[in-house]
């Protein structure tokens, strides 16, 4: 399941050849199952409609959702070898929390 396009993600990163695609897919994937994980969304719901039947965006995604996406695909690609010292950014970031806030189920864990 995605929140973002592969295109979105490489017109964010900068990338114009097909070079890391598969990566690329890999880690929107990942972004996306972070974003889904930290808004506690249930998918499984019959009124999630962010998502096509084929686990691709739909115009329903809220930009700030796909904002925040994009910064998590950012942070895991720049530390893809898992070195994350203090000049890395963390994929749930502040920036991130702060733009995901007004849709997350609040909680208190």
């Amino acid at each position: 399941m995605n929140l973002v396009t592969l295109t979105r993600v490489k017109k964010h990163l900068g990338q114009d050849t097909h070079y890391d695609d598969r990566m690329l897919e890999e880690k929107r994937f990942e972004a996306s199952a972070i974003v889904i994980d930290y808004l506690k969304l249930d998918t499984s719901d019959t009124g999630f409609d962010w998502v096509d039947a084929f686990g691709e965006p739909t115009a329903a995604v809220p930009g700030v959702v796909t904002a925040a996406t994009l910064l998590v695909v950012g942070a895991l690609y720049e530390n893809r070898d898992g070195r994350g010292d203090s000049s890395s950014p963390a994929p749930l970031s502040q920036t991130v929390k702060d733009l995901l806030m007004r849709s997350r189920d609040p909680a208190l864990a």
